[in-house]
């Protein structure tokens, strides 16, 4: 069973029978601008080479992955949820020689077993869920972080359900 029907507000009603905004559409090109300007601010970057792309969360989170890991390097997940064991299904599909550490969903990780995995595995890549949408389990990252970067080691997080909502 679904969520809905819904009701849909009229402000929704009117926003889609307006009339479509084309790519190369000056108007376009000013949205974009401004909504580049808002994506610096929530990831708090000055990088002008800043933009959204259309597409899921688990599409965003794959994105990252295949671009940090190359066949053979090492990277640990940590999987307490769905969407944890989906990125650590990324990793191997990338070619990474992974390296899962696992709670039962909807606890989090202690930063001791996070920086005793770290010591054991050396990864390039350590990935950890933020908010696990599965279970609503909100993972603390700032001592996790410390000590993945202490050993020299990324860390990518999957913020989708708490970027803009809590502290990162």
């Amino acid at each position: 069973m679904g969520p809905g029907p819904s009701d849909i507000h009229p402000r929704v009603w009117a926003a889609l029978a307006a009339p479509t905004v084309g790519h190369l559409d000056p108007y376009f090109l000013q949205i974009m601008t401004e909504m580049q300007a808002m994506l610096r601010q929530v990831f708090r970057t000055t990088n002008e080479l800043t933009l959204a792309v259309s597409g899921t969360g688990s599409a965003g989170m794959e994105t990252c992955v295949v671009n940090l890991i190359e066949p053979g390097d090492k990277m640990v997940v940590c999987v307490n949820g769905v969407f944890g064991g989906r990125m650590a299904d990324v990793a191997g599909r990338a070619g990474a020689q992974v390296t899962v550490i696992e709670r039962p969903f909807g606890e989090i990780f202690s930063t001791a077993e996070i920086a005793e995995i770290v010591k054991k595995v050396q990864p390039k890549v350590l990935g950890i869920v933020n908010a696990e949408t599965s279970t609503g389990a909100w993972q603390p990252l700032e001592e996790i972080a410390k000590v993945v970067h202490d050993a020299g080691a990324l860390l990518l997080v999957d913020c989708v359900t708490s970027l803009g909502g809590v502290p990162l």
